[in-house]
């Protein structure tokens, strides 16, 4: 997750190609990338797929070409609600520089609901 308050969301409506293909809501909906009313756009900065996805949905970025055999597939979050209830901040700047908070995080219930490309 990045929490510095100056990153902003490459995942928008109208740039599909950085975000990953769907979302899965706390209730285990999934919600397409391409569904502008519902997809949660700012609590994604980036997905990049792996430069051997044979079957990748597009539009799709790829990491990195380079890397075989283990090619790379990256996801980066940012802070929203969407998160926050697996004890994740819940707004930029949360967990930044000066912020004593202790964080109690459910990452297994997170790692979940992530998107990963599975050939």
């Amino acid at each position: 997750m990045i929490i510095n308050p100056e990153t902003t969301s490459w995942c928008r409506a109208n740039h599909l190609v950085s975000c990953p293909p769907y979302h899965v809501s706390p209730a285990g909906e999934i919600i397409y990338r391409n569904d502008t009313s519902r997809f949660p756009y700012f609590a994604y900065h980036l997905y990049c797929g792996p430069g051997n996805a044979g079957y990748a949905e597009n539009p799709v970025d790829i990491c990195d070409p380079y890397s075989n055999p283990q090619s790379q597939e990256i996801l980066q979050l940012l802070p929203h609600p969407e998160w926050a209830v697996h004890g994740y901040p819940n707004r930029q700047g949360d967990g930044w520089v000066r912020d004593p908070r202790i964080w109690k995080l459910d990452v297994g219930a997170l790692s979940s609901r992530l998107y990963f490309y599975q050939k």
